[in-house]
């Protein structure tokens, strides 16, 4: 049984002995050929030769291997110098990129937090301007009451006028928030939509526009109590009103915010 074994081991061997031969020929090739790329002047003295007689194939991969042993050439060492070079350079770039991000990172944060600050400071300032009325702006003239005019102000008519004409604008450009329109009266629109879901009614409700003009007045549901003081506004009126779309029926119907909380 032994001798059966034996025998069945070094068939085996010899069976595989061409194919490790070869894995370790292709090894000392590739080791071989860097060294040529780093060393070409070293390789270059080993050219092959044959024997006298021509009669024997010299193996020239074991002759450049000790040859490169006999010139103090370590193969083993020269792949490790190989391989602590690729990855210093790893190293390097991965320094580089890691510092790369950093500084986007840097950047970015701080285009956010400019943003931020800036969203911040308008919305404060909106909000305070929405607390005022237009009542506590009635009297244009306190303008020209100013300290600060005291001093020197030698204004022509046609200065004063601009400058009113120029107040009242800012007035009323600064007293339409329909931001905070929108914001106080989003959780009733979503409520009635809610509503209309749950009853079946397939009638929807949604925030527009709307503006007074000469060819598409408002409906006089929706004309705000104050219209006698805004009859010299220097433009159109517009007031966030609800469409209420009856898709049952095929009809659109506005509603006044009023109406809808």
């Amino acid at each position: 049984m032994k001798e059966i074994c034996s025998r069945k081991s070094d068939l085996f061997t010899e069976a595989h002995q061409p194919r490790r031969q070869k894995i370790a020929r292709e090894q000392r090739d590739k080791i071989i050929s860097e060294i040529k790329e780093d060393k070409p002047e070293v390789i270059g003295k080993s050219s092959p030769a044959e024997t006298p007689n021509n009669a024997e194939i010299v193996d020239w991969d074991f002759a450049q291997i000790e040859l490169l042993e006999k010139q103090g050439i370590d193969l083993k060492q020269e792949m490790n110098k190989r391989l602590c070079a690729l990855e210093e350079q790893f190293r390097k770039e991965k320094e580089d990129a890691d510092q790369k991000f950093e500084e986007q990172r840097k950047n970015y944060e701080a285009r956010i937090d400019a943003l931020q600050k800036q969203v911040e400071e308008q919305s404060m300032t909106m909000s305070m301007y929405s607390s005022y009325t237009p009542e506590d702006f009635n009297h244009e003239e306190d303008i020209f009451v100013n300290p600060l005019f005291d001093a020197a102000c030698n204004w022509t008519d046609r200065e004063y006028q601009l400058a009113s004409w120029a107040f009242r604008k800012w007035k009323y450009h600064q007293f339409t928030s329909l931001r905070d329109d929108l914001w106080g009266n989003a959780i009733f629109l979503k409520e009635a939509n809610a509503i209309s879901v749950e009853l079946k009614k397939r009638v929807q409700f949604q925030f527009t526009l709307l503006t007074d003009t000469l060819y598409s007045p408002l409906p006089p549901d929706l004309v705000p109590n104050d219209v006698e003081e805004d009859l010299d506004r220097p433009y159109p009126r517009t007031i966030v009103a609800v469409e209420v779309l009856d898709t049952k029926n095929g009809a659109t119907h506005y509603w006044s915010l009023e109406k809808l909380s």
